[in-house]
């Protein structure tokens, strides 16, 4: 579009100097002559204006295609930006579904340290509710023997819930095979054991006491 502007004030600027030594060889002669002093003039206004608009147009071209450019830049950006995030989201998840699930020993060890703790926990809870309640007891040794069963029950129904996990790890992701399971299971039955003892020779101490 430019260099349409930029003949056109070419071809005005011919037309200009072409009409005013025309105009002034006319003079000289002393010739009566169509062109004036203003022909030249305009010829020379409107050629001006036509450089002033092609320069217009070109600067303004310029900072569109600079605006383009940095656009197009900014979108690259972001499209990299984008790639690199989905590539590591992509790295990210396939590291995550590499990852190796816990062996039946692992889970057995986990199920085996939740549960002790879960046990050693609620041991001195139920000799508390069984001092309590043995306060109103009036059924002698016999009502004093019930609470601590229903106290010592409490421990078991935590032991065999925990031995049940066990062995579910080991009919779905286990071996199949009982050696993993009747080691770990053995030994949440002696935390069991060793805590319910506890609750039995507070028992006993009661016991004798009436």
């Amino acid at each position: 579009m430019s260099d349409l502007f930029v003949w056109l004030w070419i071809l005005i600027s011919i037309g200009f100097w072409v009409t005013l030594i025309m105009f002034i060889v006319n003079k000289l002669r002393k010739r009566s002559s169509k062109i004036t002093w203003k022909t030249p003039l305009v010829l020379f206004v409107v050629g001006f204006a036509f450089l002033i608009v092609a320069a217009i147009t070109t600067n303004n071209s310029g900072n569109t295609n600079q605006k383009i450019t940095k656009k197009s830049s900014s979108v690259e950006k972001e499209n990299l930006a984008s790639s690199e995030s989905t590539n590591t989201e992509s790295t990210s998840g396939k590291a995550s579904s590499a990852k190796p699930s816990l062996s039946e020993e692992d889970q057995d060890k986990q199920i085996l340290a939740d549960y002790t703790a879960k046990i050693q926990a609620q041991t001195p809870k139920s000799i508390a509710s069984y001092n309590e309640k043995a306060k109103s007891n009036q059924d002698g040794m016999q009502g004093l023997a019930k609470l601590s069963t229903d106290e010592v029950s409490v421990l078991a129904g935590i032991s065999t819930e925990g031995i049940e996990k066990m062995a579910k790890v080991m009919m779905v992701s286990g071996s199949g095979k009982q050696d993993t399971y009747n080691a770990y299971a053995a030994k949440l039955q002696d935390v069991y054991t060793a805590e319910s003892q506890k609750i039995m020779d507070n028992y006993t101490t009661s016991a004798i006491g009436q």
